[in-house]
């Protein structure tokens, strides 16, 4: 499964993919254009979009076309993962 985690903070971002990394291939943007490029040319699974994109009117394109979670600051990378395996099922791996 691959994930694509877009946030502009790189340490937040860092830390994040290497949580994601023990279960999914995990694929990073810096921006919702970005996100969009790496998009168009991977077999994207879900979307992670950090809460700087809550209100970017990009990120609602993104919920039509993936599985979309947004997260908001108090998201902990503990909550991501359950949140994926919910969405997976706990034997959700990398493909």
């Amino acid at each position: 499964m691959v994930i694509l985690s877009v946030c502009y903070d790189p340490v937040r971002s860092a830390a994040r993919n290497f949580v994601l990394q023990v279960r999914f291939r995990v694929l990073t943007a810096r921006s919702l254009p970005e996100a969009w490029a790496r998009s168009e040319r991977s077999g994207i699974t879900a979307v992670v979009l950090d809460h700087e994109f809550a209100d970017d009117i990009g990120a609602a394109a993104f919920r039509q076309c993936y599985i979309t979670i947004q997260l908001s600051e108090k998201t902990t990378e503990a909550d991501l993962l359950f949140e994926l395996s919910s969405l997976f099922g706990n034997n959700a791996a990398l493909n």
